[in-house]
């Protein structure tokens, strides 16, 4: 039995006597005697608010009473009142048996007999007495093994259907044993309330998983104390008594736990927050509808630990899939480890029962804290950046690895798993490449360290890579250790970044007129030209590569990957996409025009000359990984700094900002013949086309 003082009363299977557990320690009662033989405990109840201690007998032929009560130090006295108790609660009431041929009950308050009346069932059998009065008992049916449970209270009797019951408090609560749920091999605790609804102790703790294991509910105070067992260990039971917080039903249940599969830890000072997903479960046993969060928080405590919590991907359900019970939700977040300590993640989750609003609680302890095996990982140079004039010189990069051991035992057998280059993207170029020093075997990787002991760090073990390209990568270290029975592990990212300073290279030539010939007044020009993105962690977009017209020349167009469409009227182009280390061809196409010296007035304007002058300009922004939430990268790309673009006439200087190309290719010269001849038409004719365009 277990009181709201904190006191537990047991009986010893072994020697039939009890013990009293409470503040002061251990300690056994005397076996009562009763007409002059000790007699073996059968049950005991209490110590009530009297410190009373009733303890039922074993059966002795002849004997006048079946229990007795003990009070303070003096010896065990028989109870008379009642033919045989059968029960008692905290309060001092004692309940049982009228006379042993009536199947009346009555409950003994003091000097005060109080009968009770007919109980449902044949022979039925009180389990617990509540202090309010609640009897709790099984019953069974003539002529027939079945068995029903019922609590009974104030003249109203409920029959208990969801499980096995315990015990009963003050407050109607009921202590159940559940039935176990498929695969799993044992039952659960559970707590019915006076409206019927039920809450297992692993839900109204908050589902960690560390109490999945409660099998039986014994007993519970009014405090909502409760006497749990584990499974079995060996050849007995594990009891443990757990303090509720709420006595009442839950509607809602969750967890928070680690996405990666992880314990409850978060790595502090971490660059990257850990992802924490929260699990929102209905456990009203009804329908619920619009669950929803209204908060999530970090919650910290004298430890000194600090975290933070933010929202990632979708966000918080705003209604679960299926709104049944046990209908389960899902919302991802990321914490960000601040200082070492303990935080709880806690979760307010709002909901509609029937037409009532509900609210329920969801928290879990997390640690802040650096992992068991730390992996500490440099990269010398830490970055790079090629020269100004876009060439990139193989730079060697040296990986060094440590390893520190955080806890106050010994690691043994450390591993060095990995020690590698990765994509930061999918489709991603890779240029880096090990070129010598440790390299651990991805089949049986050796021991590199026997022993590495409590809080400290070992020695630098040392690779060196080899990049020939511009780009982002990462490089990954991983390891394992033997801690006692167990394994640990540790892993450590690093990004290295090769930075570009040209992002873009253009070249361009004049196919019409071909091999740098004259063009006939009147004809169109058509430059042909490629374009590359010299990035290979950036995306690039471009202007559309319309080149600046100078002299003779009239409507232009331009395509990509094709041929242009005939200037005689614009087609608008897009603007030009490319993908890390992408290389797109191109074509423009632009009219000239010519004079006619048989027109009066104002002449169509022609012209020997034609200029074209490219200047590309864009962004560049660098490519993610999916997940990747960080900020990406952007560079504006223009062709000229500092230098000159020409004007319009003459070439440039070298272009001195993203843009790679000689100024010959960024410039164009058409020489054309405007003394072409006009054919023979009647006069007005000509002169109309000339003026439409159309000849």
């Amino acid at each position: 039995d277990f009181n709201d003082a904190g006191q537990a009363l047991l009986r010893n299977a072994d020697d039939q006597q009890l013990y009293l557990f409470d503040s002061a320690g251990t300690r056994a009662l005397p076996k009562p005697v009763v007409d002059g033989v000790e007699r073996d405990v059968l049950r005991g109840f209490g110590p009530d608010e009297n410190g009373r201690v009733i303890a039922t007998l074993a059966g002795e032929e002849g004997s006048t009473t079946n229990a007795v009560i003990y009070q303070g130090a003096s010896p065990p006295q028989p109870i008379t009142e009642l033919t045989s108790v059968l029960a008692a609660n905290h309060t001092g009431k004692i309940m049982g048996r009228v006379s042993e041929d009536s199947s009346g009950y009555a409950v003994l308050d003091g000097d005060d007999l109080q009968p009770v009346g007919e109980l449902v069932g044949h022979s039925p059998f009180p389990l617990h007495f509540g202090d309010s009065g609640h009897l709790l008992y099984l019953a069974s049916t003539a002529g027939s093994s079945a068995r029903t449970y019922h609590l009974w209270h104030e003249g109203i009797d409920t029959e208990i259907t969801e499980g096995v019951p315990r015990s009963v408090n003050a407050g109607g609560v009921v202590g159940l044993h559940l039935p176990a749920l498929p695969g799993e091999g044992f039952g659960r605790a559970a707590l019915r309330f006076p409206d019927g609804s039920i809450s297992t102790i692993s839900d109204l703790i908050g589902g960690a998983p560390q109490y999945d294991g409660i099998s039986f509910a014994i007993d519970l105070n009014d405090r909502c104390d409760v006497v749990v067992d584990t499974p079995i260990v060996g050849e007995r039971p594990i009891s443990a008594v757990v303090h509720l917080d709420r006595c009442e039903s839950v509607d809602v249940t969750g967890e928070f736990f680690r996405v990666d599969g992880g314990s409850t830890f978060v790595k502090v000072g971490a660059d990257e927050e850990a992802a924490v997903r929260l699990r929102v479960e209905n456990a009203s046993g009804e329908e619920l509808t619009n669950v929803r969060l209204t908060d999530v928080r970090v919650v910290e405590d004298e430890s000194g630990g600090q975290a933070a919590i933010t929202a990632d991907g979708p966000g918080p359900p705003g209604i679960l899939e299926a709104t049944g019970p046990n209908s389960v939700g899902f919302a991802d977040f990321k914490v960000l480890g601040e200082e070492p300590g303990t935080v709880t993640l806690k979760a307010e989750v709002a909901a509609t029962k029937g037409s009532q609003p509900v609210t329920d609680t969801i928290e879990q302890e997390f640690q802040v804290r650096q992992e068991d095996l730390q992996v500490n990982l440099t990269l010398d140079p830490p970055e790079y950046e090629e020269a100004e004039d876009g060439t990139f010189e193989p730079v060697e990069i040296t990986a060094s690895v440590t390893f520190t051991n955080n806890t106050d035992a010994a690691l043994t057998d450390l591993r060095l798993q990995e020690l590698d280059v990765h994509r930061v993207f999918a489709g991603q170029e890779l240029y880096v490449t090990h070129t010598s020093g440790i390299r651990p075997d991805p089949i049986d990787p050796a021991v590199v360290l026997a022993e590495l002991g409590p809080r400290q760090t070992s020695e630098a073990f040392e690779a060196v890579f080899t990049a020939t390209e511009n780009g982002e990568v990462e490089f990954k270290a991983l390891a394992t250790a033997a801690a006692g029975d167990g394994t640990v592990a540790g892993e450590a990212t690093e990004r290295w970044k090769a930075k570009a300073r040209k992002f873009v290279e253009i070249t361009t030539e004049v196919v019409n007129p071909p091999d740098g010939g004259v063009l006939d007044a009147g004809s169109p020009v058509t430059i042909e030209g490629t374009v590359e993105n010299l990035s290979n962690s950036h995306e690039v977009t471009l202007g559309p590569l319309y080149p600046t017209l100078a002299g003779n020349t009239g409507t232009m167009n331009v395509a990509y990957d094709g041929n242009a469409a005939n200037p005689t009227f614009p087609v608008p182009a897009e603007a030009l996409v490319l993908a890390p280390g992408q290389r797109r061809n191109f074509q423009v196409r632009f009219t000239t025009n010519y004079s006619d010296p048989r027109m009066f007035g104002a002449q169509p304007s022609g012209g020997t000359r034609a200029y074209a002058t490219f200047e590309p300009w864009g962004e560049a922004v660098e490519v993610l990984a999916p997940g990747d939430d960080r900020e990406p990268e952007r560079v504006d790309i223009r062709t000229y700094d500092e230098a000159s673009p020409g004007d319009g006439s003459t070439p440039g200087d070298v272009p001195d900002a993203q843009v790679l190309a000689e100024p010959t290719e960024l410039f164009q010269r058409i020489s054309i013949d405007d003394s072409v001849e006009l054919p023979e038409r009647e006069f007005i004719g000509v002169a109309g086309g000339v003026y439409l365009g159309w000849v």
